[in-house]
């Protein structure tokens, strides 16, 4: 039983710091897109995958003085958040 009560808190957490990585990208390029006259929705493969645009968006964000925002962050909240939901799920259906 307290495997799952850790696996849900796993779950909360890391479903809570993809939010936070997703706020994370809103708050970058809502600062590129001030500087380039884009809305966000026009950076959002940047979210998930760091192309030469993406860098050169990044970089402008970083000389506004805003800590670059990292696609590896987004993969790496989200994995975890898929892999706690898939273990609880597991766990549950064992125990059942």
């Amino acid at each position: 039983m307290n495997d799952i009560k850790w696996i849900k808190v796993t779950f909360w957490i890391s479903a809570a710091l993809t939010l936070l990585v997703a706020a994370w990208w809103g708050l970058v390029f809502h600062f590129v897109g001030q500087q380039t006259g884009e809305p966000v929705t026009a950076f959002a493969a940047c979210m998930v995958a760091p192309t030469a645009e993406c860098n050169l968006l990044r970089g402008m964000a970083w000389l506004q003085g805003i800590n670059p925002y990292e696609p590896i962050a987004f993969w790496w909240a989200l994995s975890m958040t898929v892999f706690a939901w898939a273990a609880n799920k597991s766990i549950s259906a064992r125990a059942a």
